[in-house]
């Protein structure tokens, strides 16, 4: 399996599935919940297990000696002390991928796309795992505050680097993966381990009825592409992982295109 393209978006007209890059959805789904313009039609996007979300636990939560200007990247800091905020307005009974209290962490970002504005303000974007929501608390850095909480339901940002492994441990030990545990010892001689391959997740959804991935979208469902350490694909393109349910889907007859399926119909 060749080595598939990834950021490129394709028309919901064209595609049952949207796949955009991971930095430009985290934006688009922060900006459109802070700003009301809530969605119906959930966004798939792509994110590598590679990258990393940083927590409160990791980072300092106090206020930084020294903020930025209202449109400066944020600092180290100052991602610790927004979610440190964020996380006050959190409703009390929102669980991540995990099972555990406090949201599932998806992104942190600057708010405002206004260059004139004086306020220093933070989009901290979470998925709900309770209510199966995406949740966007906003929070200004300067006065110390949360301005604003919106939540939507059938909005899927790109999965976070948890939500990506906890897939790929969930699709690797389940019987409808057994094949894949096979394909990986062929290639490598050893035992197939969530920890030893190269994961990439995009959040999955489609648009047409469907008798096994109907609830996709409004559950939380993410399709991944596998490498061993060499670099190998391993052959996933028939499954979506359920994250909600904690369930497999196998795809019999998969129509969609897909970035990470090579952009081209399988």
């Amino acid at each position: 399996m060749r080595p598939h393209p990834t950021g490129a978006a394709r028309s919901l007209t064209g595609a049952t599935r949207l796949l955009i890059a991971a930095a430009v959805a985290a934006v688009i789904v922060a900006t459109a919940l802070v700003l009301g313009l809530l969605r119906t039609t959930p966004i798939a996007a792509e994110e590598p297990a590679a990258a990393t979300t940083d927590t409160v636990a990791e980072l300092p939560a106090a206020k930084p000696a020294k903020l930025g200007e209202p449109r400066d990247p944020l600092s180290i800091e100052e991602y610790g002390y927004a979610e440190a905020l964020a996380e006050t307005a959190l409703p009390a009974d929102v669980t991540n991928v995990a099972g555990t209290p406090g949201g599932e962490l998806l992104s942190i970002d600057l708010a405002s796309m206004d260059s004139t504005t004086t306020d220093r303000l933070v989009a901290v974007t979470y998925y709900d795992y309770t209510a199966n929501q995406t949740v966007v608390v906003t929070v200004d850095l300067y006065a110390g505050a949360t301005t604003d909480t919106s939540s939507a339901a059938a909005l899927q940002p790109p999965p976070s680097p948890a939500e990506t492994y906890a897939a790929t441990d969930l699709l690797i030990h389940a019987r409808q993966g057994r094949r894949l545990a096979t394909e990986y010892t062929a290639m490598t001689g050893t035992p197939i381990s969530a920890s030893a391959l190269i994961a990439t997740g995009g959040s999955y959804y489609d648009t047409l009825p469907s008798r096994v991935d109907d609830a996709c979208g409004d559950h939380r469902c993410v399709e991944l592409q596998l490498q061993e350490p060499s670099g190998k694909y391993l052959s996933t393109v028939d499954y979506v992982v359920d994250l909600t349910d904690k369930s497999v889907i196998v795809l019999t007859d998969r129509t969609a295109v897909s970035t990470l399926s090579g952009g081209k119909e399988n």
